[in-house]
């Protein structure tokens, strides 16, 4: 009975293997190989984030809540201007926020699009190439990497999340509005 048990679980087990399904998330195997971590404040949350905006080749796909980080938006643009694909999807309140960069990001030709569907557009993801995800309590602003306590999580090259991500973000884009800009200049000391 024993042989017939063992043969039975080898072949549900190969069947997984081969046929892979989205049960849950014990599908995505998180390992020290593909999740890196870091807090702020002071932890360097803003370095992290422009290094990985810096390895896009083909498209960086963020959703904000706050947007007011000038070395993200500068490294967002950077990245447009190597021919990468960068969509970003904001909260309304991003619009008004002070010292918001987001025109600076419609001024840069980055398709801005403005969720206001729900009470507040509370996500803060950024998708690099899809198959970088990087997700936390980290708003993009000057006040969360210097006093803010706030953590990023880095995830590699787990497809079953970042795909789950990706989903997420195109089921936003859907019923958000398109930011058809104000345009506003880059002002002395903003960050």
């Amino acid at each position: 009975m024993f042989i017939k048990l063992k043969g039975t679980l080898i072949v549900i087990f190969l069947y997984f293997c081969l046929f892979p399904t989205n049960i849950g998330a014990t599908d995505c195997p998180l390992t020290p190989t593909n999740l890196s971590y870091h807090f702020s404040p002071k932890g360097g949350v803003t370095k992290a984030i422009v290094m990985e905006i810096s390895t896009a080749k083909t498209e960086v796909l963020v959703q904000m809540y706050v947007f007011t980080s000038l070395p993200i938006v500068d490294a967002l643009i950077g990245a447009k201007n190597r021919g990468v694909n960068v969509i970003v999807l904001v909260d309304d309140s991003a619009l008004t926020s002070k010292g918001s960069k987001v025109g600076i990001l419609f001024n840069a030709l980055i398709p801005v699009f403005v969720d206001k569907s729900h009470s507040i557009a509370h996500n803060k993801i950024m998708i690099v190439d899809k198959k970088i995800l990087i997700t936390g309590s980290f708003n993009y602003s000057a006040s969360a990497e210097a006093t803010n306590a706030e953590n990023i999580l880095v995830i590699k090259r787990n497809y079953c999340v970042v795909n789950g991500y990706i989903k997420n973000f195109e089921n936003h884009k859907v019923h958000s509005e398109f930011y058809g800009g104000v345009v506003v200049g880059k002002f002395e000391g903003d960050n």
